[in-house]
Parts: C-alpha cells; sequence; structure tokens
C-alpha cells in the first residue's frame, strides 16, 4: 500500500446460531455464502409465490433480489462491532427492521403511481404534522449518509431507511391519496411526497447493494 494511503482497522462482530454459538452447518462446518444465499432465494420465493402477482420468471428475479437482499440487510443493520442471532424468520418479515419491509413499502408506492392516471406536476405542500415528520426525514438523507460513511456505520443507514418507511406507511395510513374526494392538489402533494420516499428507498437500498423490486 502506498505510504500516502491511510488505512483503518474496521472491526466486526460474530453471526451466531439460536443458541448463541457462532454459526455453523450442522455437522460443524464453516456455511458457505453461496449456500446460503440460495437458500434464502428459496425461502424468499416461498414467502412469496402465494401472493399470486408475479409470472414465474417474475418470481425467481423477485425472490433473488428480496433473499439475498435479506441477507445483506439483516448484517448490515446491526452495529458492525456486535455480534447478532442468524434468523430466517426475522430477516424474511414483511415486519420491522428488514429488507422486504422496505422493498414492500417501495412496492406499494409504485402501485399507487400506477393506479394513477393523472398527470404528476404537483408541489409538496406540508399539510399536517404527519406530513411535516415524514418531509424533515426525507432532508435528513445527505446528513446520515455522512455520518455513516465518515463513522463506518452502514446500520445508521438502514435505521434511518427503516424510520422513514415506518413515517410513510403511518402517512399513507392516515392521508389518503387516491380516496375519492380528495381534492387535486392536496393529493398532487401527497403523490410527490411519496414519490421523492421511493427514490430515497431507492438510493439509500442501492447504496447498501439491495435491490428493490416493483411489486410484492
Amino acid at each position: 500500500v502506498n505510504e500516502a494511503v491511510a488505512l483503518e482497522h474496521i472491526g466486526f462482530g460474530t453471526m451466531m446460531d439460536k443458541s448463541g454459538k457462532p454459526f455453523k452447518t450442522r455437522d460443524g462446518g464453516t456455511v458457505k455464502l453461496v449456500d446460503l444465499l440460495d437458500e434464502a432465494v428459496a425461502r424468499a420465493k416461498e414467502t412469496i409465490k402465494d401472493r399470486n402477482v408475479h409470472s414465474e420468471e417474475e418470481l425467481e428475479a423477485v425472490a433473488k433480489a428480496i433473499g439475498i437482499g435479506a441477507v445483506k440487510y439483516a448484517d448490515l443493520s446491526i452495529n458492525r462491532e456486535s455480534n447478532y442471532i442468524f434468523s430466517w424468520d426475522k430477516m424474511l418479515s414483511f415486519d420491522g427492521n428488514t429488507a422486504l419491509y422496505l422493498q414492500y413499502a417501495y412496492a406499494r408506492i409504485q402501485s399507487i403511481l400506477r393506479k394513477y392516471e393523472g398527470e404528476l406536476k404537483g408541489k409538496i405542500a406540508v399539510n399536517d404534522e404527519i406530513e411535516h415528520r415524514l418531509a424533515l426525514m426525507i432532508l435528513k438523507f445527505e446528513d446520515v449518509l455522512s455520518k455513516a460513511a465518515v463513522d463506518a456505520t452502514p446500520h445508521a443507514i438502514t435505521s434511518y431507511l427503516y424510520d422513514v418507511v415506518v413515517a410513510f406507511m403511518k402517512f399513507y395510513e392516515e392521508n389518503p391519496i387516491l380516496k375519492e374526494g380528495v381534492e387535486e392538489e392536496l393529493r398532487q402533494s401527497r403523490l410527490q411526497l411519496a414519490i421523492l420516499t421511493a427514490s430515497l428507498i431507492q438510493k439509500g437500498l442501492e447504496l447498501l447493494g439491495i435491490e428493490v423490486v416493483e411489486k410484492i
């Protein structure tokens, strides 16, 4: 290494099994990454196949994005110096701080945009505390990325993305977008907030090496 290059040791914890011991195969050997990812894809396929929204070809691609994304996210969402318990059920859950929860939120927003038949041309006008909170969280994205890069803490990015999605889900539940009777100016504002949220999810996951999916 060139003398002008500064190196920094980045420590990390250990992946543990449910009993709290280092994660191993049944015969005590080291788990191969390729085998782990193959199982992740297979389990992801089982998780989503009954939703009946994908062709067989699409299902394979989506299962790969979800399965591999789940493993990456589970690893990156923990403070790198901490040990963590490996759990398929947790990492492939639609609830909680998981890649699938974020991917599902992104897919939900895409569904909203597909259903909207008008032109997307409105500006954001924050109308209540829920929208205000979501907008403020979106504005923090750059600062979160900068701090995570300096501190070498990718889990700060996952925590932030999760908090944004939680805020969006509350916004989506409390503030109708496509519901009949919503004024068009208000609808356009809420659509723009949804678009910004989707863009943030996509960029954030991309930085972590995780793909989004259009439908789940």
